[in-house]
């Protein structure tokens, strides 16, 4: 599917995530197999189809949406005798796959962990060195309202005027309280006001 024009942000970038995420997805076809025998990536994380020519359907007396349990009989691999190459090479691929219990999907570069949306977020996402003002922002005794606007102050995303006019919004640029352009960089400490403030309360 498409990725539809009129959806949310996040929609959309899950969306785009799609080939990424099947890159970690491992087919693990189990006994009777309701995989897809020729549109499944159940091998090399590919399906068959772009693997060999589609002649290889009728070598094997197949069937395009055949299933992998189609060449499977009592936990065995089934796939004729003939010397068709590409058959030849699909049995060597098959003599290295195990056949038991039942089909799984599971998250390859998560340890062969079960699919699910903690093992997807742990192995896509991308870690980085905490910066150091990480544990003054989100400490222990941190009170709601003061951590988030101290996070987005250090993440300088607190909407100043600047910032404001950089959106498109309609907005004077001076500060209402000393005259002077807001911006994030001088709102705490650069200002008239704010060093006012900070002599206010030295002994």
């Amino acid at each position: 599917m498409s990725v539809p024009e009129k959806s949310s942000w996040v929609w959309r970038n899950i969306l785009n995530c799609r080939s990424k995420a099947a890159e970690f997805i491992k087919y693990i076809p189990g006994n009777d197999s309701g995989f897809l025998l020729w549109h499944d990536p159940w091998i090399n994380s590919k399906p068959l189809l772009h693997q060999f020519d589609a002649s290889i359907i009728s070598a094997l007396n197949s069937q395009s949406l055949a299933t992998i349990g189609s060449i499977q009989n009592d936990g065995v691999w089934v796939l004729g005798v003939s010397n068709y190459q590409p058959v030849r090479d699909l049995r060597t691929f098959c003599d290295n796959i195990s056949i038991r219990g039942f089909d799984r999907l599971v998250w390859d570069n998560g340890g062969g962990r079960i699919v699910n949306i903690s093992a997807i977020y742990h192995s896509i996402r991308s870690r980085c060195i905490p910066p150091l003002w990480l544990p003054f922002v989100w400490s222990k005794f941190r009170v709601a309202k003061f951590a988030l606007i101290s996070w987005l102050i250090m993440r300088e995303r607190l909407l100043t005027k600047d910032r404001m006019q950089n959106f498109s919004m309609n907005v004077c640029q001076v500060c209402v309280l000393c005259g002077q352009p807001m911006k994030l960089t001088s709102i705490f400490s650069a200002t008239v006001f704010t060093q006012g403030l900070f002599l206010m309360r030295a002994p």
